[in-house]
């Protein structure tokens, strides 16, 4: 019976206790650099990293190319299908990925427009912006079923 508590205990050690407990890491994706840690925090300015050790980064948050928090991956994308470069670009969260196209739910804080816009991009580009007359057909056809 030691031997048996002594073998478990000694599993956990060395497969991590952070993992064993569940606890899911982050990360924070910067142009050269990513950022692992337990703990991801952004704010309006800076995106602070607590790491496994109790280290604190802090990144501005225009470096910021993607990251993920709480399995919820948010990444850098354009707002709209300009091709010159003047696209604006914010942070979007990818829910699915189906037949080479990607979802991705972006949630507008404006105070002109506040509520959520679904697009589709198809290899890092925009395909398709979701409106009140597709959204339900673009939902399903990802597999999310919608409640009204």
């Amino acid at each position: 019976m030691k031997k048996l508590i002594f073998l478990v205990l000694s599993f956990m050690i060395l497969c991590g206790l952070d993992a064993w407990a569940g606890i899911s890491i982050g990360y924070v994706k910067t142009g050269d650099k990513i950022y692992f840690g337990r703990d991801i925090k952004v704010g309006i300015s800076k995106t602070k990293i607590i790491a496994s050790d109790g280290t604190i980064v802090k990144v501005p948050n225009n470096k910021v190319d993607a990251y993920m928090q709480d399995s919820h991956l948010f990444e850098l994308m354009p707002l709209s299908n300009k091709s010159d470069g003047t696209a604006k670009v914010d942070m979007m969260e990818k829910i699915t990925i189906r037949n080479g196209l990607s979802l991705y739910r972006y949630i507008s804080n404006k105070y002109e427009q506040p509520g959520i816009v679904y697009y589709v991009f198809r290899d890092g580009k925009l395909h398709l912006i979701c409106d009140e007359t597709n959204t339900l057909s673009v939902l399903q056809f990802f597999g999310i079923n919608v409640v009204s």
